[in-house]
């Protein structure tokens, strides 16, 4: 039995270890993982309220001054997340010749634990509503967006996120001049 006891001993190790560094080791994962949130890939954009006081939201106007011509059908595709869901805003704005002005706009007002992802046309007392939780709009949880324009079929189809499809038919010419913002 003695020899058992020999065979389970394990040596003693002593370690020197700084416990100020071990403590704060925490805090600085933490810090990298936030500092590194703030260079995610993409366009940021803030609204209103964005910048912490009252001043001019961002946009990145695509057409510029000059429209874009489009024949029979338009993809808009991006992916996009959204830091703070308190803010009301736009996400994107389209014209074009034969269609108003139509607006995807988020709203978070409505329910307190359900944001809104609104498309409208100007003139239109339809719209399509996409509910989407809270708990989802993270700083870290990017979402897909694609509406297409059919012209030919006189169609604005939306998918957000793979699985919310709706369609809204509107009469629109085969060809547009379109405008971006």
């Amino acid at each position: 039995m003695g020899n058992f006891k020999k065979l389970l001993r394990l040596p003693n190790f002593h370690f020197k270890t700084n416990l100020g560094l071990i403590r704060r080791l925490p805090f600085c994962v933490l810090f990298a993982f936030l500092l590194g949130q703030e260079n995610s890939p993409g366009l940021r954009f803030y609204n209103k309220y964005g910048l912490g006081k009252i001043s001019e939201f961002s946009y990145l106007d695509i057409s510029t001054n000059d429209p874009i011509a489009v024949e029979n059908e338009f993809t808009l595709s991006f992916q996009f997340l959204i830091r703070e869901p308190n803010p009301f805003g736009f996400i994107f704005h389209i014209n074009g010749d034969s269609l108003p002005s139509s607006k995807m706009t988020y709203i978070d007002f409505k329910q307190v634990d359900t944001s809104y992802f609104e498309f409208s046309i100007d003139g239109m007392d339809e719209a399509i509503s996409f509910p989407i939780a809270k708990s989802e709009l993270t700083a870290f949880n990017w979402h897909h967006l694609s509406v297409t324009y059919n012209f030919v079929y006189d169609e604005v189809r939306i998918v957000l996120n793979n699985n919310h499809v709706n369609v809204l038919k509107y009469p629109m010419l085969n060809e547009q001049n379109i405008k971006i913002r």
